[in-house]
């Protein structure tokens, strides 16, 4: 591994990463919208997952967030948020429950990585 490969991976367990806002746009009823990390996050590639989500939902619709699946859903209910923490994903996907669309801005994602986790490309992570 490079040296500076050591020095960023040394950064991103001591420091995590910076905290990353997302505005969601329009959702329609009953459709999911999927993200990526790496499309949504100029400096995504930069870390290999995230592992730290605050949902904000300040519509009157409910939704469903899913983290890199679909297989298990975490609903949030109108006008209420979620706190998330500890589990990995790269990309998620949140479903519009409601009967009417989404406002854009009204669901507010803030995503980071946490420090205090080693990240390696042979094995996985490591804690």
């Amino acid at each position: 591994m490079f040296d500076f490969q050591k020095r960023r991976n040394a950064q991103i367990v001591a420091q995590g990463s910076p905290n990353y806002p997302i505005y969601v746009g329009v959702i329609n009823a009953g459709i999911i919208q999927w993200f990526d990390k790496d499309q949504q996050i100029a400096d995504g590639q930069k870390y290999d997952y995230f592992d730290t989500m605050l949902i904000t939902n300040n519509g009157p619709n409910s939704i469903e967030l899913y983290l890199d699946t679909q297989n298990n859903n975490i609903p949030v209910l109108a006008y209420n948020a979620k706190s998330l923490k500890g589990q990995p994903f790269r990309r998620w996907g949140i479903k519009n429950t409601g009967s009417a669309n989404t406002t854009a801005g009204d669901i507010i994602l803030e995503i980071s990585r946490s420090s205090g986790i080693v990240q390696t490309p042979a094995s996985g992570v490591v804690k």
